[in-house]
């Protein structure tokens, strides 16, 4: 007769669905699982398959939802009583002197022999409490006493879809078989006893070689990465200077140089015939506008290429980093392997190293499909707006915008589901983690802030509000739009600072830089001077410097001449606005005031200083 049975099944539940659910992270070998109409769990012996086997149990329904009998705790007193029989074994005396002297094979900690070791104890089935049981026999000579290890139950015959008998004696079988294959191994540690450390040691270093590999030719990937994007960079820099196509190459014959005139002090005045052909510049826009149409459109397909070399490349380095995951887990899995108290997680760490990958890279693959996708498209779309407005480069400087902006967010959405479907597949109950108070108010937070950057940052990409090249002010800061994603917008200041804004913090911005930009320039003159000529020569210079190879490109229609704008004790303030390309207002604008300036000094025009009258009484 054996004794009590320990993993006899109960037949009250001790465990609520409730409690059950408890359980957040980590992959369990125990862990219930529900199996058609039952709820099973797994009992791993030794870690092999043929050793272990799974035991079934009721389900019983609660206001709608499962409730979980505790077949975990079965299995795990099964497991217990397994290895209590081993170190009973362990102790006895005649058990090690057999456990020395048996024959040995370093095979035996990767695969169990056929034949039973010579220290295995029987093991028999039996009737308990009319219930069939797996037991133990007294065995004296192994320091054993009667014990049950395990009750076959209708459940666990419904689920393996075999009699109780049938069942119990395959149940034996795997039980005798689990005990064999730990005798062996401990024959084997006996006789080796750093064997499994050497073997962990050198799977370790075998792990490290392949990855210092795989991570070398990644250093070559992110090399390759970063070239691309400094011709990425280099080409929009590029756009920025030559979108202006070289007007002295189109039109040189219709520009005739200025005469002088006798009445003014050696300032070259274009007669109103001389000025008539600069007029006649809009005639030849055409050929203009298809000079700067094929910059476009040689600018767009150049940074197409540059991209799609980059998406391969990240993929290229994404997919070599998911290899060194992939050799991390494996040895990891081959490690636990070689030891039978973490032998029952290697199945699991091995389907971590196939399971995580695949995730990872078939993100990748639709992220890097995605991001070819949206280069194609912003390109075609850039083909078609550009013949609006040949002379501008705002359209290929929002394509430039446009692409890593969309695909930050692209790839941030994507990263997202890549975590949840992490998080499944480690075993974590992601509802239980967003219960969690602290992590709930945290991720609430986080994602209130996130949201509202992306949102604002996809209005102000398609109202165009600015660009990457473009000069802004936000706030109290100004500087060149250096980068900028759905989320966050990088200027570079005056003095080379990296100012980095939330996009949800972008209400009024000053793009200053815009399709066109303009020379707001404002001259005083002294009181007495004459004014008429002073006006007459800043129209002659603006007038000049239109007709200059070196700044007409710069400079798109003739200054505005706005006049008088302030009398005061100082002066008279005088105003002129110059039209001119973007980013170009700053250039113009010196070399206007250096001309000016010039001008003003040949013609004895004393610039204005404040004055004020003392008045003496005695």
């Amino acid at each position: 007769m054996a004794a009590p049975a320990n993993a006899q099944w109960p037949l009250v539940s001790s465990q609520s669905s409730s409690e059950a659910n408890e359980v957040v992270f980590g992959w369990q070998p125990n862990a219930p699982y529900p199996c058609g109409r039952l709820v099973c769990s797994d009992v791993y012996l030794y870690g092999s398959k043929g050793m272990s086997f799974t035991v079934a149990g009721p389900t019983q329904a609660t206001n709608g939802e499962v409730e979980v009998l505790d077949v975990e705790t079965r299995a795990q007193l099964v497991q217990r009583s397994f290895r209590e029989v081993l170190r009973t074994l362990g102790q006895q005396a005649g058990v090690q002197q057999i456990l020395q002297t048996v024959n040995s094979h370093w095979t035996d900690i990767i695969r169990p022999r056929s034949e039973l070791h010579p220290s295995t104890p029987r093991v028999e089935v039996g009737i308990e409490n009319d219930q069939t049981v797996v037991f133990l026999p007294e065995q004296p000579n192994y320091g054993i006493q009667p014990q049950t290890l395990v009750t076959i139950n209708e459940f666990d015959a419904v689920q393996n879809g075999q009699d109780k008998e049938t069942l119990a004696s395959t149940w034996q079988a795997a039980i005798r078989t689990g005990l064999s294959a730990a005798l062996w191994e401990q024959s084997f540690d006996q006789q080796y006893p750093w064997a499994r450390l050497l073997m962990a040691i050198a799977l370790l270093i075998l792990a490290a070689l392949a990855i210092i590999g795989l991570e070398k030719v990644r250093g070559w990937f992110r090399q390759r990465t970063q070239v691309l994007r400094k011709r990425l960079k280099a080409s929009e820099k590029e756009l920025q200077k030559s979108m202006a196509i070289d007007p002295e190459a189109i039109t040189p014959d219709i520009i005739q140089p200025a005469s002088p005139n006798p009445e003014q002090s050696s300032i070259l005045l274009p007669s109103e015939e001389t000025f008539k052909p600069l007029m006649a510049m809009t005639e030849a826009s055409e050929s203009v506008n298809q000079l700067l149409l094929g910059f476009s459109k040689g600018f767009l397909k150049e940074q197409t290429l540059f991209k799609q070399q980059r998406n391969l490349t990240k993929f290229g380095g994404r997919l070599l980093f998911w290899l060194e995951i992939c050799v991390g887990f494996g040895i990891a899995g081959a490690i636990a392997r070689l030891y039978p108290i973490a032998r029952p997680y290697a199945p699991y760490i091995f389907g971590q190293a196939i399971l995580l990958p695949v995730i990872w890279l078939s993100i990748a693959v639709v992220d890097t499909i995605i991001d070819v996708e949206i280069d194609y498209h912003l390109n075609q779309w850039g083909k078609e707006m550009q013949p609006e407005d040949p002379r501008s480069s705002r359209v290929a400087l929002r394509v430039s915008t446009y692409s890593p902006a969309i695909k930050s967010g692209t790839t941030v959405l994507f990263t997202t589901l890549g975590a949840y479907l992490t998080i499944q597949a480690f075993g974590i109950d992601p509802t239980v983690l967003a219960s969690a108070g602290a992590i709930a108010v945290v991720a609430a937070f986080v994602s209130r802030n996130v949201l509202q950057d992306m949102l604002n940052g996809a209005v102000i990409l398609w109202t165009d509000r600015f660009a990457v090249g473009d000069v802004i002010t936000v706030g109290t800061y100004t500087g060149l739009v250096e980068d900028m994603s759905l989320y966050t917008t990088q200027i570079r200041g005056a003095e080379g600072r990296l100012i980095t804004i939330p996009n949800g913090q972008i209400s009024i911005v000053e793009n200053l830089t815009k399709d066109w930009s303009r020379v707001d320039f404002t001259i005083e003159i002294a009181c007495d001077a004459d004014i008429k000529q002073a006006l007459e020569l800043i129209r002659t210079v603006a007038e000049v410097m239109l007709t200059d190879p070196l700044w007409q490109d710069k400079i798109l229609e003739p200054a505005s001449i706005l006049g008088v704008d302030q009398i005061s004790h100082s002066g008279i303030l005088l105003q002129v606005w110059i039209k001119t390309q973007a980013m170009q207002q700053w250039a113009v604008g010196r070399e206007f005031r250096l001309r000016v300036k010039h001008a003003f000094d040949e013609a004895k025009i004393a610039i204005g200083w404040p004055q004020q009258t003392v008045l003496l009484r005695r």
